[in-house]
């Protein structure tokens, strides 16, 4: 029986549209468009879509899917992309080597989990992109300056577009008929101005990082999308949030970026550091969502994902999930034994 015969479309598309769209619309939210490196987020998910399709094809799935996902793939690269030339070569050549690396993945194996299989199309990826690079003579420091000019540019832009809501003839008329009303909208303008002026700089310090898991969304993004289209299988289907978990060797990662960060010898280096401690961070934040629904979803439909919602829409509790994944390491939590009682806090 074949891979395509015997393997039924995954289901839920209710659970994977919300992620989707904000993943696709980061363009309409300022404060994540001056931290995400590549900010056409379709330009990452299309090729992989095409590559998995054409796989998928080769495991004896459907011609028709892998033709219409390359067209899409070939459309989303080559249309105009807003931003310096620098950024635009790096965006698509990113995105090329990264569609390269998971296609390798993928054709190697048909059974590799998904997490080691997304980490190590990320592994690859980097050392390819480091090798052009080098190839090229293109310095890491070309690069980071690139993306910190292209921040700074897209806050200009966010600031420009918010700004010229504020001189049409209706607003105008708003601002005749309650004066104090403008003035505190004014006001919030020029502290979303000040805030994004202050995120610019970290998004650009901290661009591998970001890059890094804004490639394991694509992936994992681009992996439900595509199960849900085809019967045919590129490996086992991604958990649920409440079983998320990954190898606790990764715990090192945070270990060594504290290490580094810390050390006043290793100054020179503190920004890999800080890079290393909020990618492996958020991995460790994810899983302590995962946690927290596996704890939280017994009481009620709705009770999980609103508590996982709050705690992510306020950075200061996002400690929280970050405290629960690592300490899942050692503890494990979800290992317990579930209260017999869903409603008792004990």
């Amino acid at each position: 029986m074949s891979t395509a015969e015997g393997a039924p479309r995954e289901r839920g598309w209710l659970r994977l549209l919300p992620p989707l769209a904000v993943f696709l619309f980061v363009p309409a939210i300022p404060q994540l468009r001056v931290l995400v490196p590549i900010e056409q987020t379709l330009l990452l998910m299309a090729p992989i879509l095409a590559v998995g399709t054409w796989v998928g094809w080769r495991r004896g799935g459907p011609l028709w899917l892998a033709l219409v996902w390359s067209a899409i793939a070939v459309w989303v690269v080559s249309r105009p992309m807003a931003g310096s030339e620098g950024y635009v070569a790096f965006a698509r050549g990113w995105a090329l080597v990264l569609t390269g690396a998971f296609g390798v993945s993928a054709l190697l194996s048909s059974t590799r989990a998904f997490m080691p299989r997304a980490l190590g199309t990320l592994g690859l990826a980097g050392l390819v992109a480091s090798g052009v690079l080098a190839a090229t003579g293109t310095s890491p420091r070309r690069v980071a300056d690139t993306i910190a000019v292209e921040l700074a540019d897209r806050v200009d832009l966010s600031m420009a577009a918010l700004r010229s809501r504020t001189t049409t003839p209706e607003w105008q008329e708003v601002e005749r008929e309650n004066p104090e009303g403008a003035a505190a909208v004014r006001e919030m303008v020029e502290g979303v101005d000040a805030q994004l002026r202050a995120l610019a700089p970290i998004g650009a310090k901290l661009f591998p990082a970001f890059l890094a898991f804004e490639v394991l969304c694509a992936l994992a993004l681009s992996w439900g999308v595509y199960h849900r289209l085809s019967r045919t299988r590129l490996g086992p289907p991604l958990a649920p949030l409440r079983d998320f978990r990954f190898d606790d060797q990764l715990v090192w990662g945070v270990v060594v970026g504290l290490v580094i960060v810390v050390l006043p010898r290793l100054v020179e280096v503190r920004v890999v550091g800080m890079n290393l401690l909020v990618f492996f961070g958020a991995l460790y934040a994810v899983r302590g969502l995962g946690v927290m629904s596996w704890f939280l979803m017994s009481p009620g439909r709705w009770l999980g994902p609103m508590v996982m919602t709050f705690v992510a829409l306020i950075p200061v509790l996002w400690s929280i999930p970050l405290g629960l994944g690592l300490g899942d390491t050692w503890i494990d939590w979800r290992r317990r034994a579930r209260p017999s009682n869903p409603g008792s806090m004990q």
